[in-house]
């Protein structure tokens, strides 16, 4: 019985702090589950546009490539005859030995499809051709009526070929 009136008498004298205690341990439990729903959510969110990232990049990639007048195909892209025409007038197998030596240790370990996509970047990045072969990519692209991206194809396809058969030496 002392006990109970002890109690009685703290809860009494206390009930101000116990409520404040009681609301925040409320409070954090539903703060707690809150969060754990937030992350969730932008798990999903997150797992969802990673998707749709990969599908535009899927998208882009069909789109670029199989409207090229320079290659043709799925996998691998290979050269139509105007771009087997452009090869030569670029002496672009050359070429592609040439960066082949420069470019070989960036491609250890890689797989083809890989390599391929490294070709593709390393053709749109910096500026990677002499002035003298830029003057004869722009007159090629003005001269056959195409865009100098597909010239550029050419260069990376060729440049493809070259590091593959490298890898395979």
């Amino acid at each position: 019985m002392e006990n109970l009136e002890f109690l009685l008498k703290f809860l009494n004298e206390n009930w101000k702090g116990l409520s404040f205690l009681s609301m925040l341990i409320l409070l954090l439990w539903r703060a707690r589950g809150w969060v754990s729903s937030v992350d969730s959510r932008l798990t999903v969110v997150d797992s969802r546009l990673t998707t749709v990232e990969k599908g535009l990049k899927e998208i882009l990639d069909l789109f670029l490539k199989r409207g090229s007048p320079v290659a043709e195909g799925n996998s691998p892209l290979t050269l139509t005859d105007l771009g087997k025409e452009i090869a030569k007038e670029l002496h672009a197998l050359e070429w592609a030995r040439e960066q082949t030596k420069t470019l070989a240790e960036e491609i250890l370990g890689k797989q083809s499809y890989e390599i391929e996509e490294f070709c593709f970047q390393y053709m749109r990045g910096q500026p990677v051709v002499s002035e003298e072969m830029n003057q004869r990519i722009t007159k090629v692209a003005y001269e056959k009526g195409i865009a100098r991206r597909d010239v550029l194809d050419v260069l990376a396809l060729e440049l493809r070929d070259e590091l593959i058969a490298y890898l395979h030496k």
